[in-house]
């Protein structure tokens, strides 16, 4: 579920959707019996989660579960899941039916979509940091601007702590 699409998967339309409107665990509500299990306090009082929070241990199985049992038909005849964004693809008019079942079932579950995150109809779109189109997979150049504006490392401390962006972004990307 969480790997990048391969170029051959690709069709001529591609819908990338994002479903991190709100973040994708906090969709999901907490079962009434588990609630108290996350009960924390703070200086301005004691609160509840009822809905499942980022850091929870189980939170990811139990979203990956959740888009599973929601789009599990539906992959990988013509949709892709990464976490909470999906690629959903099809050519002529059958990507706008595979479109079509796949907001539907969004509705169905109660699954809300980032609208400013979502493209649709397009040749080619930014997924987990890369470009992905019929061509292959690139990285998605606005990812890369914070290495190449890096100040240029002074001393060795400095070289160190460069270096080490420079392996986390290759791990990232």
């Amino acid at each position: 579920m969480h790997h990048l699409p391969q170029p051959r998967t690709l069709h001529a339309r591609v819908h990338t959707l994002d479903a991190s409107r709100r973040p994708g665990y906090n969709q999901v509500h907490m079962h009434p019996d588990d609630q108290e299990k996350t009960t924390f306090v703070t200086e301005w009082g004691v609160f509840v989660g009822v809905v499942m929070m980022f850091g929870l241990k189980t939170a990811p199985v139990t979203f990956k579960r959740i888009i599973l049992d929601v789009f599990g038909e539906y992959i990988p005849a013509f949709m892709q899941v990464f976490l909470d964004d999906f690629a959903v693809y099809g050519m002529g008019k059958d990507h706008l039916h595979h479109l079509w079942l796949c907001l539907e079932r969004c509705c169905i579950a109660q699954l809300s979509l980032n609208p400013a995150k979502c493209a649709f109809g397009v040749t080619s779109g930014a997924l987990l940091g890369h470009i992905v189109s019929k061509e292959g997979i690139a990285v998605d150049p606005g990812k890369i601007d914070a290495i190449i504006k890096s100040p240029t490392p002074k001393n060795a401390k400095a070289l160190g702590r460069f270096l080490g962006q420079l392996r986390w972004h290759n791990h990232v990307l």
